[in-house]
């Protein structure tokens, strides 16, 4: 995954540029925030941290279908930030 994440980032970062619309379903939870499959681009994953959310929302369940905007990307690990708009 991690060879992957490398030879596509360049197209994930043009494609999914800060402040963009994304969506995807969340595939792990962390006590810091929650990782998720981005639907626009197969392969990318976002994280949403605490911060992140909702004011008032809780860490979306796995599976869960999350909306969210680009805040920015995380080079060295190959992240898209995320904040978080809408919880399905």
């Amino acid at each position: 995954m991690a060879e992957r994440a490398r030879a596509t980032w360049d197209v994930v970062v043009a494609r999914l540029p800060v402040g963009a619309r994304i969506t995807g379903s969340v595939i792990a939870r962390q006590p810091f925030g929650v990782f998720f499959a981005v639907d626009e681009v197969p392969g990318a994953l976002a994280l949403a941290e605490v911060t992140g959310l909702p004011d008032g929302g809780e860490l979306p369940v796995l599976s869960a279908h999350v909306t969210g905007e680009v805040l920015g990307h995380r080079h060295d690990n190959h992240q898209i930030y995320v904040r978080v708009t809408h919880v399905d």
